[in-house]
């Protein structure tokens, strides 16, 4: 991720469509997942603290690649 992006504006930059709300039966539930999102979305801006398991992730599928002659 860029070190000057805004949180803000990639809030402010989520559009959902109505086929996300058609399914929800209570406006708590919509404001649930809404609230979700944005939490993922705060979550990534701290990918620095994610970088540790990063490498962990790519190890694993590149021996599992090569284990199962996929690579």
């Amino acid at each position: 991720m860029k070190s000057n992006y805004n949180i803000n504006k990639i809030k402010d930059t989520i559009s959902l469509s109505l086929d996300f709300y058609k399914d929800m039966s209570t406006f708590e539930e919509t404001k649930n997942k809404i609230a979700d999102i944005i939490k993922t979305v705060e979550i990534l801006t701290n990918w620095k603290d994610l970088r540790v398991y990063k490498g962990i992730i790519e190890g694993f599928f590149k021996v599992a690649k090569e284990t199962f002659g996929l690579g």
